[in-house]
């Protein structure tokens, strides 16, 4: 599986994303985040995500306040409806992101143009040869 997720995390490039501002989470690549989404506007955005690539932005600011935001793009890998309309999922996490600037677009949700200057190295987190131990499925 390490090989189809460092692919993935290395080919999957969009310019611009979907935000999902969550306050004191984080992803990580290659860490998966359960969520529970039940608000409106990020019910639309999952829909709009599962029609496409499954990609979703994840952002978290800065403790010092400042402009700069840095996420984490995630892929959806398993999600469930629930009968009261919420959606369950896993993101797991590709790679970082730099946020350069929000858009305007025509969804409730939020979009930005993003890059990942610097980040070029988190496609090697899925392999398996460089999973930290603590995050490995050996029992050893």
């Amino acid at each position: 599986m390490g090989t189809h997720l460092k692919a993935l995390a290395a080919n999957t490039n969009p310019k611009t994303v979907a935000l999902f501002p969550l306050a004191g989470s984080i992803l990580l690549p290659g860490c998966d985040l359960p969520l529970n989404i039940f608000e409106p506007r990020y019910l639309n955005m999952v829909d709009d995500a599962l029609k496409s690539e499954r990609l979703i932005g994840m952002i978290q600011t800065l403790e010092d306040g400042s402009q700069t935001k840095i996420g984490g793009l995630g892929c959806i890998v398993q999600f469930a409806e629930m009968d009261d309309g919420r959606y369950m999922l896993v993101l797991r996490g590709l790679k970082r992101f730099h946020l350069r600037e929000e858009i305007q677009a025509n969804t409730p949700y939020g979009q930005a143009r993003i890059d990942y200057d610097g980040f070029e190295a988190d496609v090697n987190i899925h392999e398996t040869d460089n999973t930290p131990e603590a995050m490995s499925n050996n029992k050893g």
